[in-house]
């Protein structure tokens, strides 16, 4: 994203200071900038995010992004409701708008990881990256059409399978970025793919793979909040997709298991 002014005038550890009060303001474009800056420069050391660098670099991010997401899903939903604003230019040049604004945020933040997944020191770190950047190829998705949407669907679809291959062997079931994965993953299968028995044996999956975990109350206070959220977003899906369309379990294919 473009640099707002006092960004390049900062040391280091301002800009997660500056980023944390953008946060706290409500100024996520600036916190996204503030970010971008400390990534840049955490590279140009070889020092790699911690746990809530990673945190903020995220919440920066997703709340850029999400009110373009909402936008866009208003605008489709009118055209809907009134046919003769489908091909309108005022509504079509205003969608485009927005489409390039969503670009250049999703194209900000994957250049940043593709900058940060090979130095990732940890399978923590190199999950996160990994399923961000499939986040933002598929909020790509969700707007681009023909060749276009292919593409950013396969790049999503690929950098959730190699976050999932790194999960599966190093991140206990009870992860919460296990589990975020595995959420994300599937509505890419439900929402994108269209490939609804998919979303639900992935979710489904994730699912009872807890059912051979000791308590997780043993976790921190914040990763058990995080957890519970995940479990309930997933069992959210799992009733919504159960109930929209009789689906029948069907076994992944052995790349996904």
């Amino acid at each position: 994203m473009a640099a707002v002014g006092i960004a390049d005038h900062l040391e280091t550890d301002d800009y997660i200071f500056m980023a944390r009060i953008a946060e706290k303001a409500g100024r996520y474009v600036e916190m996204a900038n503030f970010m971008d800056k400390f990534v840049l420069t955490s590279l140009s050391v070889g020092i790699d995010l911690d746990d809530e660098e990673r945190k903020l670099l995220d919440i920066a991010y997703k709340n850029v992004v999400d009110p373009l997401r909402s936008a866009l899903s208003v605008i489709h939903s009118a055209q809907q409701e009134d046919e003769d604003r489908i091909d309108d230019f005022v509504t079509v040049h205003y969608q485009l708008q927005l489409h390039r604004e969503l670009n250049e945020v999703c194209g900000s933040i994957l250049k940043l990881l593709e900058d940060l997944i090979p130095v990732a020191p940890c399978a923590e770190s190199k999950v996160f990256y990994l399923k961000t950047k499939g986040d933002y190829h598929r909020y790509m998705a969700e707007y681009l059409t023909g060749y276009d949407q292919t593409v950013a669907t396969f790049d999503s679809r690929a950098a959730y399978k190699k976050a999932q291959d790194i999960a599966f062997t190093k991140l206990y079931p009870g992860n919460p970025l296990r589990l975020a994965l595995a959420l994300n993953f599937s509505l890419l299968y439900h929402d994108i793919l269209k490939d609804e028995n998919h979303a639900w044996s992935l979710a489904k999956k994730a699912l009872e793979e807890l059912d051979f975990l000791p308590d997780l109350d043993s976790q921190s206070e914040e990763s058990y909040e995080d957890c519970t959220d995940m479990i309930e977003a997933l069992r959210d899906n799992l009733i919504k997709w159960s109930s929209d369309k009789q689906v029948c379990e069907q076994p992944l294919s052995d790349d996904e298991n």
